[in-house]
């Protein structure tokens, strides 16, 4: 019997070598594309960091504006701004819990 998930095996011509050579399971390569190639977990950090003082402006300035208090009515004012996750998805109340909770 086969293995469901076989070992990636060398290109014929080494390691590195042309197009066919492999960098990583696909999810790797996917998180490389879209993050711009940044591999340092402080870097990832520090983006996070910044991100999350953006977004706790804008949810403060959601609820001064508009009284809200409710995290769902929080994460709805937000999606309806058109202002998206870090994954591109859209807000939830949780998502409002944690960004509030790491502050």
């Amino acid at each position: 019997m086969t293995p469901r998930f076989p070992s990636p095996q060398p290109s014929p011509e080494g390691e590195g070598a042309g197009s066919s050579a492999r960098r990583g399971p696909p999810a790797f390569q996917v998180c490389e594309f879209l993050c711009g190639g940044i591999r340092n977990p402080e870097a990832w950090k520090a983006i996070a960091a910044d991100r999350n003082a953006e977004l706790r402006k804008v949810v403060a300035e959601v609820m001064e504006k508009t009284g809200l208090t409710k995290l769902a009515d929080i994460a709805q004012a937000l999606n309806l701004r058109g202002i998206k996750t870090n994954r591109g998805c859209g807000f939830t109340p949780t998502h409002i819990h944690r960004l509030l909770k790491a502050a």
